[in-house]
């Protein structure tokens, strides 16, 4: 998880790259890296939670996760 946390908090970097007008090529690969680490996040996060979290608990949990993100 920490791979997908480290390349996904580019995200800033990006958006500055962005705003500054950076050269195209390294927007996109800033882009592609930080998109491959939410990517990755995401996956190894859901899968720790189905992983530690009881059968009878996991729709719960979820729903408060996804509801925690939404703020």
């Amino acid at each position: 998880m920490r791979a997908g946390l480290l390349l996904s908090l580019a995200w800033p970097v990006m958006g500055a790259m962005f705003a500054l007008h950076a050269p195209l090529a390294l927007v996109v690969v800033s882009s592609l890296g930080t998109g491959f680490g939410f990517s990755l996040l995401m996956i190894w996060w859901n899968t720790a939670l189905a992983q530690h979290i009881p059968p009878h608990a996991l729709s719960r949990v979820s729903a408060y996760d996804w509801a925690d993100r939404s703020r």
